[in-house]
């Protein structure tokens, strides 16, 4: 009759709310659980493919190269067709151009840019927590295959960059899909088999 009873009341207490399913209990798969396997991720060099379609181009922009992950700062390196880097290190932007200009500027300064940039680097380098103060954010799927959806609470944010999906399976993200205005669509797949 005891067992009957606390049976009972956990169901009771399920039920209610008061005692919520919590993402902590042992193979609950959650944004915790996410985070820490991104965190534990390797550091280096990983080779991608990105494909920009651009409401005003008559067909999509095809880019290759690689991006670097060390600490909290990220490296992405275009080799095909233009050679063109950008470098995310703590609040530092720093872009140099095909053309060999070089800008570098503060990521505070511009909104749009610390959205994206906050999102890819806390999602890479597993810092999820630090998403919830400038997103509302979606995690669906489990470990063998997540999906990670953002969209930023800054209105003046979310015209210019509707929302961000990155997917992946455990601790490594496969694929970033970035929503531009007017339709504009960037998918960036990383091939994590680079030495």
């Amino acid at each position: 009759m005891t067992s009957g009873l606390k049976i009972l009341c956990l169901l009771i207490l399920l039920s209610s709310g008061i005692a919520p399913l919590h993402a902590d209990w042992p193979g609950a798969w959650g944004l915790a659980q996410l985070g820490e396997a991104l965190a534990d991720a390797p550091e280096g060099r990983v080779a991608f493919t990105e494909t920009r379609s651009v409401s005003y181009l008559d067909a999509p922009i095809v880019l290759s190269g690689y991006v670097l992950r060390q600490g909290n700062r990220l490296e992405k390196h275009i080799v095909s067709p233009i050679q063109e880097s950008i470098v995310i290190d703590d609040t530092t932007v720093q872009v140099d151009t095909a053309e060999g200009e070089h800008h570098r500027f503060d990521i505070n300064d511009h909104g749009l840019i610390k959205g994206l940039a906050t999102a890819l680097r806390a999602t890479l380098i597993g810092d999820l927590k630090s998403l919830d103060s400038q997103f509302k954010v979606t995690l669906s799927g489990a470990d063998s295959g997540w999906t990670l959806h953002l969209v930023p609470l800054d209105e003046s944010v979310r015209k210019s960059l509707p929302g961000l999906t990155l997917a992946g399976a455990e601790g490594f993200v496969e694929t970033i899909e970035i929503e531009g205005e007017n339709g504009d669509l960037c998918i960036m797949t990383l091939q994590h088999s680079v030495p």
